[in-house]
């Protein structure tokens, strides 16, 4: 009896060790500045009008942060705009656009954060890329695009620290953008 438990214990942990498993820790963090190097990475991600109107849209804002997300099974992405200057935030997917309030916490993280980001681009490569989806977040001050970042993979909210400032600001900024883009 003691033989059977054993091989019964043995053999579980051999099948458990077979397992796949994501290790979400397992990111790089590439940093640019070359601008033209960065769009392309993103330029072909979405080709609908829906997205080519929420871009447009975006570049009327002067000041404030656009966040899309696709995944795989859809056709469609889902956007967020947050104009810090009308202190006022966007949702937009397919057959839905609608306003959102923003609390005077967010509107003071948002309006005290942007002002602080410096002109860097971030592209997260994980090794368990599952290209299942796609996170783009994009931050302007003073109407110039002012930081990017681009992700395959829906890892941003386990990024881990890389001793950037600027980095863990622009992911403070795309953590609350991100809460919002669910009211």
């Amino acid at each position: 009896m003691k033989k059977l438990i054993f091989l019964s214990v043995l053999f579980l942990i051999y099948s458990c060790k077979g397992q796949n498993s994501k290790n979400f820790n397992d990111c790089d963090i590439a940093i640019t500045n070359d601008i033209k190097e960065f769009e392309e990475l993103y330029s072909n991600i979405d080709t609908t009008t829906i997205y080519n109107n929420v871009i447009l849209s975006f570049n009327k804002v002067n000041s404030g942060v656009l966040l899309y997300q696709i995944n795989h099974n859809n056709k469609f992405g889902n956007f967020l705009i947050i104009d810090n200057q009308e202190q006022k935030c966007r949702i937009i997917k397919k057959g839905l656009d609608k306003n959102v309030n923003l609390s005077e916490k967010d509107k003071l993280f948002f309006k005290s954060n942007i002002p602080s980001i410096k002109n860097i681009n971030y592209y997260q490569t994980c090794k368990n890329d599952d290209n299942n989806s796609v996170t783009l977040f994009i931050i302007k001050n003073e109407g110039i695009i002012v930081a990017r970042y681009f992700s395959k993979a829906n890892q941003f909210l386990k990024s881990k620290d890389i001793g950037d400032e600027n980095y863990q600001n622009v992911m403070n900024l795309l953590k609350v953008a991100y809460k919002r883009s669910f009211d």
